[in-house]
């Protein structure tokens, strides 16, 4: 008898599927699935962030072209009552605000700027303001887009303690 007979066939193993997925690939997809949301996440708070500032743009473009000054330092109030702290933005007005409209800008104003700002804070209640009406419609833009959303650092000097 020959021992080659006795042999049986060749066992063939079956195919290996994709189920379950090994080690590395549960790894890899935690790490990308960790990504995606973290990417989500940053994406919402930056656009929640600069919300009010575009809010706040649109209605500047609303505010009519002959508007006195109140409604420029209303818009400017309400854009920096949502960033700053509220009770603390609320109780601002005369030369505190107009030391805050300034120094919350990246460059402090100089100049034409500087006292457009002073004018704004004195003539705000006056029925007849003598006041550029352009500068002051650009002087918001200019702050609304420079000065929002405002700088941890910027945060921190007008907080509660100023008030």
């Amino acid at each position: 008898m020959n021992p080659l007979e006795q042999l049986k066939d060749i066992y063939q193993p079956t195919e290996l599927g994709w189920w379950p997925l090994a080690y590395g690939w549960w790894i890899l997809l935690v790490v990308l699935l960790s990504f995606v949301i973290g990417l989500i996440v940053i994406s919402v708070k930056a656009y929640r962030k600069g919300l009010i500032k575009r809010l706040a743009l649109k209605e500047l473009a609303l505010i009519p072209a002959n508007a006195g000054p109140s409604e420029y330092n209303q818009l400017l109030k309400r854009a920096a009552i949502g960033y700053f702290p509220a009770t603390h933005a609320q109780r601002l007005h005369g030369e505190q605000w107009r030391l805050f409209l300034t120094s919350t800008l990246p460059k402090p104003p100089t100049g034409q700027q500087a006292e457009l700002v002073t004018q704004l804070t004195n003539q705000i209640y006056q029925s007849q303001p003598d006041i550029d009406k352009q500068a002051l419609r650009a002087f918001t833009r200019t702050w609304l887009t420079r000065a929002l959303p405002p700088k941890k650092k910027t945060l921190k000097k007008w907080g509660d303690s100023h008030v």
